[in-house]
């Protein structure tokens, strides 16, 4: 009879998720995952797998937790412009915050390993796509509503302001200069215009 977990999964995904967000996958040890979530190497790999599944496991809750957040922050009845620009500036206050460099945890993994991971890569492309299709519902709210131009197709323009937004996040880790960060996010949304 197999003996029963005695820890919380979700939580220990989480501190896996700190220390891959540190570290990125490849420099991140099996010895430093057991120790941030307080598990033996066996229950680890008998729980999660291996390292890159348990990697996998943790992009998956990530993605969840943040697709869950974007789509909050994006919509509702409130002004489709102005929930795109609160976002901006909201991504912008955390890059520029006290944990900001280390950037956003999907895009430190696009940059790390879409190339070289396909099981990685296809997670990340979901969810880049999927925060490009909240994006695009808040444009056509905002095009509904008369205060984002109608002249735009909307798939177009959630892509560009998707862009944005992740270069903004990567360009943050090194120069996380807030008016430099608002002065690229400002001439983006000149786009909703």
């Amino acid at each position: 009879m197999a003996r029963p977990r005695e820890f919380n999964t979700q939580e220990a995904l989480g501190q896996a998720l700190e220390v891959f967000w540190s570290k990125g996958y490849e420099a991140a040890s099996v010895c430093e995952l057991m120790e941030a979530m307080g598990l033996s190497k066996s229950s680890l790999y008998d729980s999660f797998g291996s390292k890159h599944e348990l990697f996998l496991k943790v992009i998956d809750c990530y993605v969840d937790a943040s697709t869950a957040g974007i789509k909050l922050a994006l919509t509702g009845e409130g002004s489709g412009r102005r929930a795109i620009e609160d976002m901006f500036a909201a991504i912008i206050d955390e890059l520029t915050g006290k944990d900001g460099q280390r950037g956003c945890f999907a895009a430190n993994c696009a940059v790390e390993l879409s190339g070289s991971d396909p099981q990685a890569g296809r997670r990340l492309a979901a969810f880049f796509k999927q925060f490009e299709g909240v994006i695009e519902s808040a444009v056509r709210r905002g095009q509904s509503q008369g205060n984002i131009s109608e002249d735009k197709d909307p798939t177009a323009l959630a892509r560009f302001l998707a862009s944005n937004i992740n270069g903004i996040r990567v360009i943050a880790k090194v120069n996380p200069d807030p008016g430099a960060l608002r002065e690229v996010a400002r001439i983006a949304l000149e786009a909703l215009d």
